[in-house]
């Protein structure tokens, strides 16, 4: 009985040590996956950003595109009356 005595207090610790070592472990696993977290969620912002610049950039070549198509067709037809009226 006296040996029971002696070694619950040393079980007791050992115990609360393990407990300890395990809530640290969690603690680290927690802190790491929010930083995961945040670099995913900067990586995917970035993106983001880079893809919409990406569509503004092309909506801005189709208008240039249709503008130069209009200034050409302008051209063409402003240069054609003179000729037809020429003959």
């Amino acid at each position: 009985m006296e040996d029971l005595q002696k070694s619950f207090p040393t079980q007791r610790q050992a115990e609360m040590d393990s407990y300890k070592r395990e809530i640290a472990v969690l603690r680290e696993n927690n802190v790491q996956s929010a930083i995961n977290e945040k670099t995913a969620l900067k990586v995917i912002w970035k993106h983001s950003v880079r893809l919409t610049q990406q569509v503004e950039s092309n909506k801005a070549d189709y208008i240039k595109i249709v503008i130069a198509f209009v200034v050409v067709m302008t051209i063409g037809f402003v240069c054609k009356i003179p000729t037809e009226i020429g003959t």
